[in-house]
């Protein structure tokens, strides 16, 4: 991942894995689509991530009912 620059990561969160992918502001692919355990989730957020990064999250309509 670039280290310089705006990010936007897209999230797809399911109950035990996520999709993540990614583009800088000209569109390009920053972040292959790549799928990853949710365990994994903040320890990625702290090392791929910076502070100008922006993140669209989609969860599933029922994942706060579901008990982990």
């Amino acid at each position: 991942m670039k280290d310089s620059g705006k990010q936007y990561i897209g999230l797809d969160v399911h109950k035990h894995y996520l999709i993540a992918v990614g583009v800088d502001d000209e569109l390009n692919v920053v972040l292959a689509v790549r799928r990853g355990e949710l365990g994994y989730l903040e320890a990625w957020m702290k090392k791929t991530l910076t502070k100008q990064d922006e993140v669209a999250l989609e969860t599933p309509a029922l994942a706060a009912q579901v008990q982990v």
